[in-house]
């Protein structure tokens, strides 16, 4: 007790501390003697047996009065703290989140239980129709009312200050079903052996297991939702399946099953329109029963299954058995007719008894179908469970081959038995085998050595394009030093008047000329310490016309600054200006539109008395997108169907602003960029599939580099299989590409990757 409990200086506050102390125990059934409370304190026995003594009578006398009327029947501790209760909820920071036919939804964060929930809002236009009112006041009870796992909790349900009605629900994080069917079978197309028994396949069918199971709860409790489909099945971060939008459901009672399975019939108490505001049976009409479509009076549990049917098909193959982008009334007809080509049809991998679940479920007549929901969920589990599916009667062969998967030692006796007759028939086998394996090597021969020839060709391009760089920048560090530049830029060069510039022009048109086979440059610039240009090479366009660049301010520039990216015009970056040799971001030029690449270096005086160096501005020339000489020419590679490509790398997906994935260099580039005279965002990038695949490999294989040098290993070149060519999405012919990132060998960390790809592809087969 004496550990349990702070003393306070105060009597009083020390008998209501063991007040305190003898409830809690008398509440757990025990009688604790007062001596024994009070054995730290004795000087306040009398006084603490004297209120113990009245708190008893108190109880005493409430126990038959406000006892009895205020507690709960089963007999609550305390009195009922008030008959009625109403309270606020405080959710801000909404934010969109999706939408369906009539309501809106938004993410929002509940300010006191510091959570994000849901908020459905009924749309816009419909707010003004008492039916549409009706029927979201309908969904929100209907969906509140629905006490299962697989359906998201309601939390409450208002009116705002302007009249908008609205419901809260729990925010259930994850992707929908349609969008793991989509990733599932994007995947699947890139295997050349489907398997039908692959763990994320049967994850999949075990999700919709669970579908099936939500969906025979609700029938149970005489509702049928009506809009069953992918987009509206929410798979969560924890393995959670949620059917969401009940927005078209409709009561139409559960016939005595509800007392079955021990649940209440849930017909909506707040549906005082008769069918009009529940009975509704709108929906996707690809995944509309042919019941629904014709509009029928007898909508029921089995337009369910029918929905359950077609979500299966779309699970199955990756797309829905009725083209959706056909028109209403071409839908209509392919259901009411059920004209859909088979799921074999379409992948011949499926089994059949997994097409004939999907079948039955699609029949055309509802008799036809699955007697319930529960029934189809349990054919399912059946043939996860390797057992006999009702839908499906299979052929000896298939039970033959279960037989002998559960009873593996019969299977042995009898496999024995027929190795025997196997040995005879191998000799012959073995002949033609060698004679195809024969082939087989060499095909994987070519392929190897083709692979191989990829790989040489990617590491040689890399290698010539960072010697080039290398070069480039060995040729502005050269030039930066010139005595000539330095006393003209700490002089008059470095002012703002333009007048002072002229000697400043003449050495640069004299060095650009000079350097011009070298550099082969589109042109040549020289910026002072604010940014303002103050020569510039070529000074005059072919007409004659001077560029009026001369006097700008460039410091926005990522060749300037180097930042990453060009800042907006006035914007200064962090650092202000480059300290070291630079490779800019792409940009397009303001004289000529081009897009081009900058090389640039810092100009620094020569140091004053105090050794400090000063900045005075940034010497660099340009070279315009798809100019640079990688492997060999164009037509040399087409010849030995080949591809140099060299891509930007710097920057990542996630920023908008950067260049991620940005081809530099490709054989159509050039001609793409004389025909249309594009902007940035023209420029075609790599996939993001081909982005991950290879940023995966990139940073391993620059370290390699930077340990081994221009030796690095040609057989640790990253392969890509099925490379998609970001000029030929369209036919997307199977190529297989070699890329190898650029790094200029002895340059400082900074400098040593470049951010660049070479990117060699050939085609897979001929």
């Amino acid at each position: 007790m004496t550990e349990e409990f702070r003393v306070p200086d105060s009597d009083a506050k020390t008998i209501d501390l063991l007040l305190d102390a003898w409830e809690e125990m008398v509440e757990q059934g025990e009688r604790p003697a007062p001596e024994i409370i009070c054995r730290d304190h004795p000087h306040l026995l009398a006084e603490f047996v004297s209120k113990t003594e009245k708190l008893a009578q108190v109880a005493d006398q409430l126990k038959p009065n406000e006892m009895t009327q205020l507690s709960d029947p089963e007999g609550s501790p305390e009195p009922i703290p008030a008959e009625e209760i109403q309270w606020k909820c405080d959710v801000r920071r909404l934010r969109y989140h999706a939408h369906g036919g009539l309501g809106i939804v938004f993410r929002g964060f509940d300010q006191q239980l510091h959570r994000d929930v849901a908020i459905k809002f009924i749309r816009e236009r419909r707010r003004h129709n008492p039916l549409d009112t009706q029927r979201f006041r309908v969904e929100a009870e209907i969906t509140s009312r629905l006490d299962h796992p697989g359906v998201a909790p309601v939390h409450g349900y208002g009116i705002t200050d302007n009249g908008v009605p609205f419901y809260s629900m729990r925010m259930v994080e994850g992707q929908t079903l349609q969008q793991f069917i989509d990733d599932y079978h994007t995947r699947l197309k890139k295997d050349e052996l489907p398997r039908e028994h692959s763990l994320d396949f049967r994850k999949l069918l075990s999700s919709f297991v669970s579908v099936c199971n939500t969906i025979e709860y609700a029938h149970t409790r005489g509702v049928i939702n009506c809009d069953i489909k992918p987009g509206n099945v929410m798979l969560g971060k924890y393995g959670e399946t949620v059917v969401l939008d009940w927005g078209c459901a409709k009561y139409v009672g559960s016939e005595g099953k509800a007392k079955s399975v021990g649940e209440e019939s849930l017909k909506p108490l707040s549906d005082t329109g008769g069918d009009s505001a529940s009975g509704g049976t709108g929906g996707t009409p690809i995944y509309m029963s042919p019941e629904q479509h014709a509009q029928a009076e007898d909508v029921g549990p089995s337009s369910d299954i029918y929905g359950l049917g077609v979500t299966l098909y779309r699970l199955i193959t990756g797309r829905p058995p009725f083209p959706p982008d056909n028109s209403l009334s071409k839908i209509r007809e392919s259901v009411i007719r059920g004209k859909f080509r088979k799921p074999t049809d379409l992948c011949p991998w499926v089994p059949k008894a997994l097409e004939a679940i999907c079948l039955k479920a699609m029949s055309l007549v509802p008799e036809d179908r699955y007697a319930s929901a529960a029934e189809m969920a349990k054919d399912l589990e059946r043939y996860l469970g390797d057992e006999e599916v009702i839908a499906y009667a299979e052929p000896l062969s298939r039970r033959v081959s279960r037989l002998m998967r559960r009873h593996r030692g019969v299977s042995r006796v009898l496999m024995i038995s027929a190795i025997v007759l196997i040995l005879f028939s191998t000799a012959f086998a073995a002949i033609m085998g060698q004679l195809a394996n024969r082939e087989s090597y060499a095909r994987q021969e070519a392929t190897q050595l083709r692979n191989r020839s990829l790989q040489v060709a990617a590491r040689s391009a890399a290698t010539s394009m960072a010697l080039k760089i290398n070069d480039a920048w060995r040729i502005l560090e050269i030039e930066s030093n010139s005595q000539h530049l330095l006393e003209q830029m700490q002089g008059p060069g470095n002012q703002a008047d333009s007048t002072q510039w002229i000697d400043l022009q003449q050495w640069l048109v004299k060095r650009a000329q000079s350097q011009e086979k070298a550099t082969q440059a589109s042109s040549w610039f020289l910026c002072n310490a604010d940014g303002v240009q103050i020569a510039r090479y070529p000074l005059e366009d072919k007409s004659g016309t001077i560029y009026d660049s001369i006097g700008s301010n460039y410091s926005h520039r990522d060749y300037f600054h180097g930042n990453g990216n060009d800042l907006i015009v006035g914007e200064q970056g962090t650092p202000p200006h480059i300290e070291d040799i630079n490779l800019s971001t792409v940009y397009q030029s303001s004289n000529t539109a081009d897009l081009k690449v900058a090389f640039s270096i810092p100009i620094w005086s020569t140091g004053n008395r105090g050794g400090e160096r000063q900045f005075l501005g940034v010497l660099g020339y340009s070279v315009e997108l798809g100019r640079f000489a990688v492997l060999q020419d164009e037509a040399e590679g087409r010849l030995m169907h080949e591809i140099s490509v060299l891509v930007n790398m710097r920057g990542s997906s996630a920023d908008k602003n950067s260049q991620f994935g940005m081809i530099l260099q490709h054989p159509d580039l050039q001609a793409m960029l004389q025909k249309l005279n594009p902007s940035l965002s023209d420029i075609p990038r790599l996939t993001q599939d081909d982005l991950t695949t290879i940023e995966n490999h990139r940073s391993r294989r620059i370290e390699q580099i930077h340990d081994s040098g221009f030796a690095a290993s040609t057989t640790d070149v990253l392969l890509i299989d099925h490379y998609i060519d970001p000029f030929d999405v369209m036919t997307s012919p199977s190529y297989v590409a070699a890329c190898e990132p650029v790094c200029v060998v002895g340059r400082s960390s900074k400098s040593f990757n470049t951010g660049w790809l070479v990117i060699v592809q050939g085609l897979l087969s001929e």
